[in-house]
Formats: C-alpha cells, sequence, structure tokens
C-alpha cells in the first residue's frame, strides 16, 4: 500500500457521477469508505474523503437548452450532498465571480446548520439593540432572543426605516409563541431585562410594544416592569402599519400618568 511506501497523508475520491441514477452512486461510494472506516475498522479507508462537483462542467455544453443558473443549481446540489455526509474537500467551478455568490452562500448556510447541536437553540445575546437614529420618544420593541425572530423583526424595523430600540429578552433562545407558552418570555423577565439594559434611560416616556403572541403578558408587565405596554401585531410585517396608526406616545404617556394620581 501507499502508507507502506511510507505516505502518511492522504485523501479519498470515491468519484463524482452526474447523469441519472448517478447522485446516488456518488453518495452510495462515500457511504461505502465511511461504513468500512467505522464499522469494519478498515484503516485504509479512514482517510479524509474528497468531491470533485466540477467535473459536471465536462458533461455539458454551455449555451444549450438549459440557462447558466440552471447548470450551476446542479453542480451546487452534488455539493449539498456530499456536504450532507460529511465530505471532507469539495471542489466546485461555480462561485468564482462575484455574481455567483448564492452558491457559496448556499453551502455555507447548509455546512452551518448540519453541524449545529439540535438540543440547542440557535441564539443571539439579550440586550437592548438600537434601530436607526432614535429620538426621546422612540417605541421600545419587546422580542424574544430566538435567532429567527430577532432578526426578522430588526430586518423589519430597519425595512420600515424607523428609528426605534429593539429589547431582546433572554428566552433560552425559544420563539415568542412556544416561549409564553413555556414560561421563558413572562412578565418578570421582560421586567428584568428593562431594568438590566436600562431601556427607558434612551427615552423620555415608559411605553413598551410587545409582541401580539405575548398580549396575554401586557398587564402583568405594567405592574412589573412599571410601564405602559401596549400590543403590537401578531407578526413584525405589520408594524409599519401599526407604527402610522396606532403609535400614540404622548397619549400612552397621559393614561400612565393618571395611574399614578
Amino acid at each position: 500500500t501507499l502508507q507502506k511506501l511510507g505516505v502518511k497523508e492522504m485523501i479519498l475520491d470515491s468519484g463524482t457521477f452526474f447523469g441519472p441514477g448517478n447522485l446516488s452512486a456518488t453518495y452510495d461510494k462515500i457511504m461505502q469508505l465511511r461504513t468500512a472506516a467505522i464499522n469494519k475498522g478498515d484503516v485504509n479507508a479512514g482517510w479524509p474523503v474528497m468531491g470533485v462537483p466540477a467535473v459536471y462542467w465536462n458533461l455539458v455544453k454551455i449555451g444549450d437548452d438549459k440557462e447558466l443558473w440552471e447548470h450551476q443549481f446542479q453542480e451546487i446540489i452534488m455539493g449539498a450532498i456530499m456536504e450532507s455526509i460529511d465530505t471532507n474537500l469539495i471542489v466546485l467551478h461555480t462561485g468564482q465571480k462575484k455574481e455567483e455568490i448564492w452558491a457559496l452562500l448556499a453551502l455555507m448556510t447548509l455546512r452551518q446548520s448540519v453541524f449545529s447541536d439540535p438540543r440547542i437553540y440557535p441564539a443571539v445575546d439579550a440586550g437592548i439593540y438600537k434601530i436607526g437614529e432614535p429620538d426621546e420618544m422612540a417605541p421600545i420593541f419587546v422580542t424574544s432572543n430566538y435567532r429567527m425572530t430577532k432578526i426578522p423583526v430588526e430586518q423589519d424595523l430597519l425595512g420600515a426605516n424607523l428609528n426605534c430600540w429593539l429589547l431582546v429578552v433572554d428566552t433560552e433562545g425559544i420563539g415568542i409563541e412556544s416561549a409564553v407558552a413555556g414560561g421563558q418570555f413572562n412578565a418578570g423577565g421582560i421586567a428584568e431585562a428593562v431594568k438590566e439594559f436600562k431601556a427607558f434611560e434612551n427615552v423620555k416616556h415608559r411605553v413598551l410594544i410587545l409582541p401580539g403572541m405575548a398580549a396575554r403578558l401586557s398587564g402583568a408587565l405594567e405592574d412589573e416592569a412599571d410601564a405602559f405596554v401596549v400590543v403590537g401585531p401578531r407578526d413584525s410585517s405589520g408594524i409599519p402599519k401599526y407604527m402610522d396608526t396606532l403609535w400614540k406616545p404622548k397619549e400612552f404617556m397621559k393614561e400612565y400618568e393618571s395611574w399614578e394620581k
């Protein structure tokens, strides 16, 4: 073997095949190497494995009935299949040009998903986030620290050109609806976040905008946070319309101040 000849580092290429039935053949050959190394203890099969989706371009003629992106898509599909079974090195042709960055983003996104721990919810840091250039009467929106909640909410706020604050509460990385049901998103926790991150020091009001799916927390939150709580839309895509029609901080503060009397 090559090892007996002194080769200490190798990478295995079981072949990359396109065409009807060949995607599964490519998959099977890589899995056979993995199975031989793990289940049968074959040291010769235990080396890193590579795949070359770029060979696709040897099989097609550019300018045929398919658009260029359709050919690129086939290459990326093969790359994704290889990535899903832990292929160590993937050689691509697509992705060399700036406008082809989508291909690499697709594979990098898949890689992050494959190599993330499903037992750990994807979370962002709790805190108070500045959106745009908020003034003293800027609204304060409340949300959870589940990544796929916080980021879309933030993008919707930016897309609406709002100047505001986004208070992100630690819900153990769980989305609003589930966190309300499970108790991770509760009045006490939100009030603690308001205090910890000094949310009201940035503005001259004490108004919090709660997600629509957490409406039932509004009464308790007013007591816990000493704030006037309004219920926003169930989905952050409705925030622009809400702000145009229902955001009246001065009226809210008049009502809040009347409580003190």
